[in-house]
This record gives structure tokens, C-alpha cells and sequence, in this order.
């Protein structure tokens, strides 16, 4: 049988033979033929790049092969071996190395090739093979050890009794071994720092054993996924293992209570729990069913107890004894374990919030764990992988835990109706939920601790995480304020968006090509439909429906009719390919195209902003929608939101864009105010690389803005805002050389034009070097030369040297470690830097350079916005207590301000301490801010009508007469109609 192709093979040399010159069976023969070495072979999956040393996925200690194998140059070509090389395949091992057991091996016969009579009458012959391998395995013991600190395997099979020689374990006559535990001896100190690591099959009793055999590669698919994740092999058992006690009266419940709130629950140790529900609301409508609970320290027990599942076993009355029962655990003062542990803890501290109207340890100061975050920061790129719901409870329990009970269950989708099913069903589900967070707590936690990693994840889990899960939570329930007639308006038959759409359908209606285009459609002669025609039926209905054919009506969202017009009529290249924005921008000159275009956008705005709003208003039945602000769905650690995605910018100046934007606004008493942490990437660019240089120009330019606030009519010092004071600008004037009097237009006091334009070539490579972009590729954004570029980039180094060091340090660490790391601990794994294709390699390189800079910038904001919130909350006036948070989109921060003066400058002052103190995050991250720190303000009646403003009396008056103009005014009124009107603060004072 021949070996399986998926693998490249490296054979590995030894550069040390002296146990083979020691050996005292090297010599021997049998019939007449003597032993050979044997080599260690190492397997990579085809398409990935190793050298001999790197790691491997696993290591198998195997019986040597035969005289005829190693003349061959193949191991374990025998049925087995075969077997067992797929079953690697099968489950998603990358790499992994054989050792012989032994070095040698006598003759050309594989032993167990030979009959039964003959393998007998050989094995007493006082020159067996087998003998002499027993012996000379001794010897070779030190070759075995030198792979396993060279290869540092993340799990090992020995496959033998010969191999369990090898590695240290003393039994010869195995069978079948199953070892979840079993240990190395203290000499292979690099097998995981001790843990259980290893297992052993026998080989030959797999091929002769059918069941062994099957047993094997269940063991493998259960194993290789787990160690593929966490690196271990140790699983956290079954579902048999998992003893669920049932908490069906008070008195057991108070028993339950008092016990976790006792001294016999371990210091430090966690409390994981569980809720089931009726739904996923945040509010009374959802029903708790139940809830489980374990602890880490016990990851084998659970506790259940019944709530308003219709089978439960308590009346009114006792239900809310109960539940005034568990609000002592929410609370968790004086308990002796430090954390709550729950899966996607959002929800679950969101219920505690709602039923109890409280957050979630706030008053025991217990911090919450949220294995799904905590999956999320031990591999980030999860997402990305290929795996269905990558961070799923059950997903996770089955990759990282071998736990496969999920798939087995008889509920068939978990929080759909299960007030329907049997209570004693939804019972044991909860109850396994909370042991199975409890194991993969511990087992999360065992993966930090064997990458390197848990002290900084730990440490961002416990500073941060923690309190983002209540802010998070907080955001949602919030919820954001939309101007429902403004929606209904935009949705309007007769709006300007579904007229223009009209306008553009007729316009493709009655046009000469369009009409030539759909003729040679319905013919079956145009290029598009014959090459569709090729393809199975399927696809060729997902191009062209039916009520197309039938109207003949030319739509531009269906590639067939864009096909047809642009590829076959017009004869425009690219468009077989794609209709994509580069085509769109090469022929934006030709009116068929550009109305196309534009019908694409406004689709765009009615199926992305204004029907997904229309759904989620009708389900929130408040005026308010609600999404759902996720922490695990980017890899540098932005928060997203979903259903509705209320982070969606509605990007461009045109009237509708601005009048969609416009939806987002606040009750009649409210203010909306928009923080913005001023050119966030770049300033911790500075503080990351400690450039002095970058420092002082942010240092000069705020000294500046202060100096003109005390002296706003100031000629000298407005100019010197305009150069010295704006960083891009004083930048290019080092870089490009410009004389800084020429930069000023004496007569309007702006920058001039050519000033504008290096000022957005110094801005274009400062941002392309934080995102890793190579100068040819800036040369093309910029439209000069590659040598241009290059000297442009070298400038701005000179400029910043500190920050330049930085930057090329992090090229050297990933190309290294394949590792980038944020200032606030988190870690990003790009192992594709040392890929093969340059392309890819390149691609991880420049992720390599941004990761850090906007993790930082974003957890950054994540953690002022924490402590803003808090401080918010316990402020002893009652009128900043109503302010609320409602959106964060990257670098800023929404909130609804009460409309009043005095309470909008509170906020703002309060905000701005909060994220411009340079020792905000020294004591949790210990890092210190040599670059100052900046917030920009934007206040307005909504999202798309904002002034920008700086806390002073009178701007501050100014905004607020012009945000209460607005309110006035029909929905969809904008800032620039109340100045056609003449309605602003300004014109009316001057009138007056």
C-alpha cells in the first residue's frame, strides 16, 4: 500500500550516533543480513512550510520499520500504518513526526507479516528480533528523548509495546491502552510541563481487531481536535461523568445557597452558571426557566434549580422566595470565590439585570468570566476557520473538550420553545451547560498557562472584559432613539429614494441597448446566459427568476442582464468577471453605467439601513432599537453590534444618506452627544513607541488650542493652529521642505491648495505605515513615482525614529514568532507570516503592524468608557445619573445628555477627564502615556445634525439654541436648511 499523498516528507539526521557505537546488539544478524539505522521522519501537510525543528502537531513513537520499508524510504506502510495516517487526515493534523522505537532493525521482514507458527518459533530463538529490539531500545532512548525536546509535540502516540519502552513506560504486554493520564517520566521534562500528554495503541492488535481498530480512530477524532485547540489530549469526560443535583424544594435551595456562601467553597475559586429561557430579549417577556450552577473546583457536579418552567415544581409564593434567594448570590457579599464564569456572560448578566434590577457582582465586587471571550482571546481567528458557530458552547465543548453529548441530546434546538419540553430535560441541560463552562474554564485556563499567555489574557479578562460585559449589556438596553416618522417617510412610495429608483428602472426600460440586451437574453444567444446555461439548474435559476422573464424587465441586481448590457452590447471590459467598483469607477464617464451605480447605492440604503430598522422597531415595541454589542467578533477586539447593526455609517453628503443618519436621535428632553478620542491610532502609535518627537508635536499643538481659547482673536496664534497646531501639516512641511508663510492663503486664512495636498500625502504614509502598507502600494494611492514614495516614507521616518524602530521591531517579532501583542496584553496569532506565498506572508506582516495599534486605540476606549459609565451611575447628581450611553462605533461614544446647559457641560468635562488621563490605564496595564491625550465633541438634536463644540459657555449655548431650532422642524429637516432659513444662532442674533 502505498503512502498517502497529502503529506511532504523530511526525513530528520541525527548529528549524534554514539549510543548506535555502544549498542550491543548493532552487530547483530539474522540470516545473515545486518541491522540499519533509522531515521526520524517528519510529515507536513501539503501547502505549508516547516523547518525540521519547528513544532508538531504530533509526535508517533512507533516499532522501527522494516529493512524493505527503510530501502523504500516510507514508514508504516503497512495496512495499519495506513489506517492511521488517515485517520491524522481526517482529523486535521497539520504535522507530525515518527520515531522508531528502536534505531535498528534485523532483516527484511516485517514481523508481523509472518505466520503465526513462524512468528512463534522466532520469537524463542535466542537471535528474535524481537529480543534484540528489547534490548537495543535502551540504547536508543536518548534519540526518542532528543526528538521530544527538538519537535515538542503536542500529543504523542506510542504505538507498541516497544514504544512505550521508549518513552519511560514500563509495560511491554499492552493491548489496548487508553491513557487519558498517563505520565512521562521526569526525563521528558517538555511533554506540557508534566500534564498527560501521551497514549498508546498497540498496533498489530488494531490490525487484527476489528473493534480495536474502530476504537482507535474514534480515540483520534475525539483527541487530535482538542489538541489541535488547547494542546492537550486529556478530555473532560462524558456525560457520565456529570452528577446533577436537583434543587426542587426551598429548603434545598437555602442548603444549596448557604453552602456556596461558605467557607467551604474554596478561595478563589469561580462560580460557573446558566440560564434557560424562553428567548433571547433582554426583558420580562423572556421567561427564566431555570438555572444550573457548578464550581470550577468541582467541574464534575452541577446544581439545578426550577423556575418558571411550566413542570416546576414550586407555587407562586415559593418562586419568589427563590428568586429573592439567588438575588444573595447575585450580589455575592462575603462569598469566598472571586469570579462568576458564564457562557456568553452578556446574556446572562443582562436577565440578572432585568429580573433583579441589578449588575451582576457590582455590590460583592466580583469580577465575570466569559468562556466565550475567554475562547475568543485563546484563538481570535476561530472565525475565520470554517467552524459553524466557532464560539458556541456546544462547538467549543466539542473541540476543546471532546465532548460530543450536544450532538446527542433529544432537545434539538436549544431556547426554541423549550417551555414545551419536559421539565426534567431542560433541567439536565442547564445542569450539563454549567459543568461543561466550569471544564472549559479550566481548560481554557490550562491552554493560557501552556502558550504563555495567562497572565496577559487573565490580566484583560479580569481589568477589562469584566466590566465591558456590563457595558456591553448596558448599550442593549439602552437602546438608541429612532425618529419613526422620518423612517416612515423614507419608506414612502413617493420618498426621493423610491422615486429616484422608479426614475432609473424607466431609464433602463426605455433605453435602445437595454432593450437589445434583454432580446439577446430571451434568445439564449448572449455570452452570459450561454455560459449559465453550462452550469446545473440551480444556479442558472438564481441568476434569472421568473417574474424577470416574464415582465422582461431589466433589473440591475441580476448578473445575467449586467452580463448581457455591459459584456455582450457594450462590449466593456471586465464586466464577464465582475460589475464590481472598479469597473464602475473605470466607465463611471457612461451614463448606462452610471445609473447603474447609483441604482446600487440607493438598493443599498433602503435593504442595509431602512427595512432592517423598520423589522427591529416593530419587535422592540418601544421607539428604541436594541442590538446586540458582540466583543468576540473582530480579531483586534472592536466591539460590533447586530440586529440591527446600529455601527453602520452612512457614508457620503448626499441628502438621503444624511436624512437616514438623521433616524438616530433622542427623546424630546435629550440631547445626543458624540465623543470622539481624537486620531486615536496615531497617538498610540507615540505612546507605544515612546517617540518624543511624536509627543511634542501633540504636546505644541494642544498648548496652542489652549493658548487660542484665552485669546480667540489672535492672528498669530489662528495661523500657527493651521501648521503647527495640526500634526499632518507640520509633518509635510519637514517632509516636503515648504516654507510654512506660503502654506496660509492670506486672504481666506486656510491652508492653501498645494499645502492641503502634502498634507494628505504626509497623512496617507503616516496611516500607510501603521497599516503595514509597502511603499509601492502608497505610491499608487498617491500617484507618484515608486522612488517618490519611498523617499517620502524614509522622511517621515527621520521625522519619528522612535516610532520607526517600533515598527520595524514588530516586523521582526512576527516574522519570528508569527505573534503580534497589545500594550493591554492581547494576542494575535499570525502563523501565515511564514507562508510560502509571499502575498500571504506580506498580508499577516502588515496585520502584524496595525493589530497592535488599534487594539490598543480600541481597548482604550472600551476601558475609559467603563469607567465613564460607572462614574456615571453613582454620581451623586440625579440629572447626570439619566444620562445614558446608547452607541459606540470604533473610537467614539453616543449618549443621551439631559437638555439642559449645565448638566451637557458635566458630562463633558467629566468625559474628557476620564479619557485624556494619561494614568487611566497605568495602574491596571501599567502603561504610560508620554503622548497627550484628545477628545473632540459633536452635539446635536440627532446622528446626521451635529456641530462640532469645545466645552465653553458659548458654543455650548449656541448648539443647544440650534438643536432646539431643529426639533421644531419636520422629520428630515437638516442643519443646512435651517441656514438657508436663517434659523441658526447666529443669523438670528445677528438679526436681532
Amino acid at each position: 500500500m502505498t503512502e498517502l499523498p497529502v503529506y511532504n516528507r523530511t526525513v530528520l539526521h541525527d548529528a549524534d550516533q554514539a549510543p548506535c557505537d555502544e549498542c550491543l546488539y548493532y552487530d547483530a544478524k539474522v540470516d545473515g543480513v545486518k541491522c540499519t539505522r533509522s531515521k526520524v521522519v517528519r510529515y507536513d501537510l501539503e501547502g505549508t512550510i516547516a523547518s525540521e525543528l519547528d513544532p508538531v502537531d504530533l509526535l508517533v513513537v512507533a516499532d522501527p520499520p522494516t529493512a524493505m520499508d527503510e530501502h523504500k524510504g516510507k514508514y508504516m506502510s503497512d495496512k495499519a500504518g495506513q489506517e492511521i495516517l488517515k485517520s491524522l487526515k481526517g482529523t486535521g493534523v497539520t504535522s507530525f513526526a515518527i520515531v522508531p522505537a528502536v534505531r535498528c532493525h534485523v532483516g527484511d521482514i516485517d514481523w508481523f507479516e509472518l505466520p503465526h507458527e513462524m512468528r512463534m518459533k522466532r520469537k524463542n530463538a535466542v537471535e528474535s528480533p524481537l529480543d534484540d529490539a528489547k534490548g537495543a531500545v535502551l540504547y536508543c532512548r536518548d534519540y526518542t528523548t532528543r526528538a521530544l525536546t527538538n519537535l515538542k509535540p503536542k500529543l504523542i502516540i506510542g504505538m507498541g509495546g516497544l514504544a512505550a519502552l521508549a518513552i519511560g513506560e514500563p509495560r511491554t504486554n499492552i493491548k489496548v491502552l487508553r491513557s487519558e493520564g498517563l505520565r512521562p517520566p521526569k526525563g521528558l521534562r517538555t511533554l506540557s510541563k508534566g500534564r498527560g500528554t501521551m497514549f498508546t495503541w498497540d498496533r498489530s492488535y488494531c490490525k487484527t481487531d476489528l473493534w480495536a481498530a474502530e476504537q482507535m480512530y474514534e480515540d483520534l477524532e475525539e483527541r487530535v481536535p482538542c489538541v489541535r485547540e488547547t494542546g492537550f489530549t486529556t478530555t473532560r469526560g462524558d456525560r457520565s461523568t456529570i452528577k446533577i443535583h436537583h434543587l426542587r424544594t426551598v429548603d434545598r435551595v437555602k442548603k444549596f445557597i448557604d453552602y456556596i456562601m461558605s467557607d467551604k467553597v474554596e478561595k478563589g475559586d469561580s462560580l460557573c452558571f446558566d440560564f434557560e429561557a424562553t428567548g433571547l430579549r433582554l426583558d420580562k417577556s423572556t421567561k427564566l426557566l431555570n438555572v444550573g450552577f457548578s464550581l470550577n473546583s468541582r467541574e464534575d457536579v452541577s446544581w439545578v434549580i426550577p423556575l418558571y418552567h411550566p413542570d416546576t415544581p414550586f407555587n407562586i409564593t415559593e418562586l419568589e422566595e427563590v428568586m429573592e434567594l439567588l438575588r444573595i448570590v447575585w450580589i455575592g457579599k462575603g462569598a469566598k470565590w472571586s469570579r462568576y464564569v458564564a457562557h456568553n456572560a452578556r446574556y446572562e448578566t443582562g436577565m440578572i439585570k432585568v429580573w433583579w434590577d441589578l449588575w451582576l457582582g457590582r455590590e460583592g465586587k466580583k469580577r465575570i468570566f466569559d468562556t466565550q471571550v475567554m475562547a475568543y482571546l485563546g484563538n481570535e481567528t476561530r472565525k475565520k476557520s470554517g467552524i459553524k458557530y466557532p464560539y458556541a458552547l456546544e462547538t467549543l465543548a466539542r473541540d476543546y473538550l471532546g465532548f460530543r453529548w450536544y450532538q446527542d441530546t433529544k432537545i434539538k434546538s436549544k431556547r426554541k420553545n423549550l417551555a414545551d419540553e419536559e421539565g426534567h430535560l431542560v433541567d439536565e441541560y442547564v445542569g450539563i451547560d454549567a459543568a461543561v463552562t466550569s471544564r472549559l474554564y479550566n481548560t481554557i485556563e490550562e491552554q493560557w498557562e501552556f502558550e504563555g499567555s495567562r497572565k496577559d489574557l487573565r490580566r484583560l479578562c479580569n481589568k477589562m472584559y469584566s466590566d465591558a460585559t456590563i457595558y456591553a449589556v448596558d448599550l442593549q438596553l439602552n437602546g438608541q432613539v429612532i425618529n419613526v416618522d422620518l423612517l416612515r417617510n423614507l419608506r414612502k412610495k413617493d420618498s426621493s429614494i423610491t422615486t429616484r429608483l422608479r426614475e432609473i428602472e424607466e431609464f433602463f426600460a426605455n433605453h435602445n441597448d437595454v432593450k437589445e440586451a434583454m432580446q439577446l437574453l430571451r434568445s439564449g444567444k448572449a455570452t452570459a446566459s450561454s455560459t449559465k446555461k453550462k452550469k446545473k439548474s440551480k444556479q442558472k435559476k438564481r441568476f434569472t427568476t421568473s417574474s424577470d422573464r416574464k415582465n422582461s424587465k431589466f433589473i440591475p441586481s441580476v448578473p445575467d442582464h449586467t452580463r448581457a448590457l455591459f459584456w455582450d452590447i457594450l462590449q466593456l471590459s471586465g464586466a464577464d468577471k465582475s460589475v464590481d467598483k472598479t469597473f464602475q469607477q473605470r466607465y463611471k464617464h457612461i451614463k448606462v453605467v452610471s445609473m447603474f451605480q447609483e441604482y446600487q447605492q440607493l438598493s443599498k440604503l433602503d435593504k442595509a439601513y431602512l427595512s432592517p430598522m423598520a423589522v427591529h422597531l416593530q419587535l422592540s415595541g418601544d421607539g428604541r432599537v436594541h442590538p446586540s454589542f458582540n466583543l468576540t467578533s473582530t480579531e483586534t477586539g472592536r466591539l460590533s453590534a447586530k440586529d440591527p447593526n446600529t455601527q453602520q455609517v452612512v457614508r457620503g453628503d448626499t441628502r438621503d444618506k444624511k436624512q437616514i443618519k438623521s433616524m438616530y436621535t433622542v427623546d424630546d428632553d435629550m440631547i445626543m452627544v458624540q465623543l470622539d478620542f481624537s486620531q486615536a491610532e496615531v497617538r498610540w502609535l507615540g505612546i507605544m513607541s515612546g517617540d518624543d518627537n511624536l509627543a511634542a508635536k501633540y504636546s505644541k499643538a494642544m498648548e496652542l488650542a489652549d493658548a487660542l481659547k484665552k485669546d480667540p482673536t489672535n492672528k498669530e496664534l489662528q495661523r500657527a493652529i493651521k501648521i503647527e497646531g495640526d500634526l499632518h501639516m507640520s509633518t509635510a512641511i519637514d517632509m516636503y521642505g515648504l516654507d510654512p508663510a506660503e502654506c496660509i492663503d492670506p486672504e481666506t486664512g486656510d491652508q492653501t491648495k498645494y499645502a492641503k495636498l502634502m498634507r494628505q500625502n504626509a497623512k496617507a504614509v503616516c496611516f500607510g505605515l501603521i497599516y503595514g502598507k509597502h511603499y509601492k502600494s502608497l505610491a499608487t494611492d498617491l500617484g507618484i513615482e515608486d522612488d517618490e514614495a519611498l523617499e517620502a516614507v524614509e522622511k517621515w521616518m527621520g521625522q519619528f525614529p522612535d516610532a520607526a524602530k517600533y515598527l520595524e521591531n514588530v516586523d521582526e517579532t512576527i516574522a519570528e514568532d508569527c505573534l503580534a501583542r497589545s500594550p493591554f496584553g492581547r494576542w494575535r496569532r499570525l502563523p501565515y507570516a511564514k507562508a510560502p506565498t509571499q502575498s500571504v506572508a506580506n498580508r499577516a506582516k502588515r496585520q502584524a503592524r496595525n493589530t497592535p495599534i488599534q487594539a490598543a486605540a480600541s481597548d482604550f476606549c472600551i476601558y475609559a468608557a467603563c469607567r465613564l459609565r460607572e462614574a456615571l451611575e453613582s454620581h451623586p447628581d440625579p440629572e447626570i445619573r439619566r444620562i445614558r450611553l446608547v452607541n459606540t462605533v470604533h473610537d467614539s461614544l453616543a449618549a443621551e445628555v439631559p437638555n439642559n446647559a449645565v448638566t451637557l457641560r458635566k458630562y463633558m468635562e467629566l468625559s474628557k477627564k476620564i479619557f485624556t488621563d494619561p494614568l487611566l490605564v497605568y495602574k491596571a496595564f501599567g502603561i504610560k502615556a508620554n503622548v497627550p491625550l484628545a477628545v473632540d465633541f459633536d452635539i446635536g438634536l440627532n446622528w446626521g445634525n451635529v456641530w462640532g463644540v469645545d466645552i465653553d459657555d458659548d458654543e455650548i449655548e449656541e448648539v443647544m439654541y440650534n438643536t432646539n431650532a431643529l426639533r421644531m422642524q419636520p422629520p428630515g429637516t437638516l442643519n443646512s436648511d435651517l441656514e438657508e432659513q436663517g434659523l441658526l444662532f447666529k443669523q438670528q442674533k445677528k438679526a436681532a
